[in-house]
C-alpha cells in the first residue's frame, strides 16, 4: 500500500531536517522523491538553505551579495545549493586564480559542520587527478568554509547529454571513475555516495573559454576529466566514523547499494561504490534508473531485492558484454560483484579494445535465482506445484491407485492451470504498493478454493489430504501475522468444507462424512486459528509479509 507520507507535503521543521540529515531513511526516501515532483516544496527547501526560515543562513543576505569577500576571497556568483550549504565561485587575489567555496551557515547543525571537516580531511589525503583539489578550510562570521579547486558545475550528465556520446564513449568515462575510485579504496576511503551531481568536470586548457566542451569526442583520450566530489559521507574502513545516528540511512537510495539501507545483512565495503558505479553506467547507457518509484517503500524494496531490467530490454544497440558488466557491479550480493573498482575498471579496458571480458554471463541456474527474486510469489508456488502434480503423475501413472481415472487426472491438471494462472495475476498486482494487501487476501482465497476443488476431485470431506485446511491457517500468519488475516482464513477454511461437504452430499455420496465426524473437524479448524491467534498475541512480529518477501 503506497506510504501515506507520499500524499503530503513536508513542513519547514522536516525540510530543515532533510538538510542536516537528521531524518531516518523512509523519511529522507519520501522527501527525495517528493522534490523530484514539486517545484513549491524545492522553493521553500532553498529558502531554509538561505536562511529565511528557522536561522537557516547560507550565508547571510550580506554575504550573498556578490561584491561581499569571504576572509580574502571576492565571491563572484553562486553555483548552486545543497544538503550542507551553498559553493560559490570566488576570487583569490593572492593566487590570482578563480576557486569554489562551499560554506556551511553558523545555525546548521553541529553534524553538517562535522561532516564538512570530515569532507576536508578526506580529501586533503587524497592526491588523485580524478578528485576535486582542496586548499584550505576556515571559519567565517557567516559559518564554516571549504576552498577547493573550481570544476564545471553542471557536471557527466550534462556532457552526456551535450555531446549524445556513444556506448564506447560512455564505458571510458565510467572506466575513469573506477580507476578514481579504487585508488580511493586503496587509501582505505569508500565515497557511499557517488551519483551523476557529484561528478564533475576540470576546465579544460582553453584560456580563452576553459569551460568549452562543445566539440566532437572521437576516442576515449579526448574525453575531459572528471572530478569526483563530496566526500562528506566518506568512510574510512579502519576507523569507526558515525556521522548520522544509528539507523539513518547513508547516500542517495537511487544509486546506493542495497548494504546501505539500515538493517541490510551485508556490511558497506568497497564494493558499495562499485554498485553506484554500476548504477551510474546504467544511467548513462539507458537514459533511466536500475532503481525507480514513485514512492519510497516501493523505492527502498526495489534497492535491496529486485533485480534491475536487463539494459538490452531498454536499448538494445548495447553490447553483451557491456550489459554484462553493468549487471554484474549491480548484484545484490556485494560478493557477486566485482572484487575490486581496478578489475572493473580492467573489465571496462578489455570492452574497449574488443577483448573478451572477465565477467561472465549469469549461468542457468543463475537466471533462475535472479527471476525467482524477481517473482518470488510465482516463483515458489510454481515449485510447490509442479511437485503436487509431479506426486500426482507419480500415483496414477506408477502406483495406479484405483481412483486416479482419466477424468480424475484432467480435473488435477485443470485445477493446477487455473491455480498458475491465478497465482501469476496475485504476483502482478502484489508489485503495486496500494495493492498489497487485496493480494495477500486474494492469495488465501485462491488456496481455499484450490483445496476446494482439489478434495471434490478426489474423495471430498473423507479424503486423506483433508488436513490441507489446517496447513492453511498455520500458513496464514507467513502472509501476515495479524488476526484478521488468521481468521479470514479460519472462516474461508470453515465455508470451503461445508461446500465440500455439500457438494459431495449432491454429486459423491457415497463418500460424505458422519455428523459427528464434520463437527468435530469444524472444532479442529476453530481451535487451530485460536492457538495460533493466542501465540500470535504472546510474540511480537513485525507487521510485514514474510511469505511474498
Amino acid at each position: 500500500m503506497t506510504n501515506e507520507l507520499d500524499n503530503l507535503h513536508p513542513n519547514v521543521q522536516q525540510l530543515s531536517e532533510f538538510l542536516d540529515g537528521k531524518l531516518d531513511a523512509k523519511q529522507s526516501v519520501w522527501i527525495e522523491i517528493h522534490l523530484e515532483n514539486c517545484q513549491a516544496c524545492v522553493d521553500k527547501l532553498e529558502s531554509i538553505a538561505e536562511g529565511s526560515h528557522n536561522n537557516y543562513s547560507v550565508p547571510s543576505q550580506e554575504t550573498q551579495n556578490t561584491n561581499h569577500y569571504i576572509d580574502n576571497y571576492y565571491l563572484l556568483e553562486e553555483l548552486g545549493h545543497g544538503g550542507m550549504g551553498v559553493v560559490y565561485r570566488a576570487y583569490d587575489p593572492d593566487l590570482k586564480r578563480d576557486i569554489a567555496i562551499k560554506v556551511v551557515s553558523q545555525y546548521a547543525s553541529e553534524e553538517c559542520h562535522h561532516r564538512l571537516r570530515h569532507e576536508a580531511e578526506t580529501i586533503a589525503n587524497l592526491t588523485h587527478p580524478g578528485i576535486v583539489n582542496i586548499y584550505s578550510i576556515g571559519t567565517h562570521p557567516d559559518g564554516l568554509y571549504l576552498v577547493m579547486e573550481l570544476l564545471y558545475p553542471k557536471g557527466l550528465l550534462t556532457l552526456v547529454k551535450q555531446h549524445n556520446l556513444s556506448n564506447h564513449l560512455l564505458a571510458g568515462l565510467v572506466k575513469q571513475l573506477a580507476e578514481t575510485i579504487h585508488y580511493a579504496h586503496i587509501q582505505g576511503v569508500v565515497h557511499r555516495d557517488l551519483k551523476p551531481e557529484n561528478i564533475l568536470l576540470s576546465p579544460n586548457n582553453n584560456e580563452n573559454d576553459p569551460w568549452e566542451f562543445h566539440r566532437v569526442f572521437s576516442t576515449v583520450e579526448d574525453l575531459p576529466q572528471l572530478k569526483i566530489t563530496d566526500f562528506g559521507l566518506a568512510k574510512h574502513l579502519d576507523e569507526d566514523i558515525s556521522l548520522t545516528r544509528t539507523g539513518t540511512m547513508m547516500g542517495t537510495p537511487k544509486y546506493m547499494a542495497p548494504e546501505q539501507i539500515p538493517g541490510s545483512q551485508y556490511q558497506v565495503g568497497f564494493q558499495s561504490d562499485i554498485y553506484s558505479l554500476g548504477a551510474i553506467l546504467y544511467q548513462l547507457l539507458t537514459d533511466s534508473l536500475p532503481n525507480e518509484a514513485k514512492d519510497s517503500e516501493t523505492l527502498l524494496k526495489k534497492v535491496s531485492s529486485e533485480e534491475p531490467i536487463p539494459l538490452r530490454q531498454i536499448n538494445s544497440n548495447i553490447s553483451k558484454d557491456l550489459e554484462i558488466i553493468c549487471l554484474k557491479c549491480l548484484r545484490k550480493n556485494p560478493a557477486h560483484r566485482y572484487e575490486s573498482a581496478q578489475a572493473l575498471a580492467d573489465d571496462l579496458n578489455r570492452y574497449l579494445h574488443n577483448e573478451p571480458i572477465q565477467a561472465k554471463s549469469p549461468n542457468l541456474w543463475q537466471r533462475l535465482v535472479l527471476w525467482a527474486r524477481q517473482k518470488p510469489i510465482f516463483a515458489t508456488h510454481l515449485v510447490g506445484v509442479s511437485l503436487l502434480y509431479a506426486l500426482h503423475l507419480f500415483n496414477m501413472l506408477v502406483l495406479e491407485l484405483p481412483n486416479h481415472n482419466q477424468v480424475f487426472h484432467q480435473l488435477v491438471t485443470i485445477i493446477t492451470i487455473f491455480d498458475l494462472i491465478s497465482i501469476r495475476f496475485i504476483q502482478h498486482l502484489y508489485e503495486q504498493p496500494r495493492y498489497h494487501h487485496l493480494a495477500e487476501y486474494l492469495f488465501v482465497s485462491l488456496h481455499s478454493i484450490v483445496v476446494l476443488f482439489g478434495l471434490m476431485a478426489d474423495s471430498g470431506p473423507s479424503s486423506a489430504p483433508i488436513y490441507l485446511y489446517s496447513i492453511l491457517i498455520l500458513i496464514a500468519p507467513l502472509i501476515r501475522p495479524h488476526p484478521n488475516m488468521l481468521w479470514f482464513q479460519v472462516i474461508l477454511a470453515i465455508l470451503s468444507y461445508s461446500t465440500l461437504t455439500l457438494l459431495t452430499w449432491w454429486f459423491k455420496p457415497e463418500f460424505l462424512v458422519k455428523m459427528d465426524q464434520a463437527i468435530f473437524f469444524y472444532i479442529h479448524l476453530f481451535l487451530t486459528g485460536l492457538i495460533i491467534h493466542l501465540i500470535l498475541r504472546r510474540i511480537d512480529l513485525p507487521q510485514k509479509n514474510f511469505l511474498f518477501k
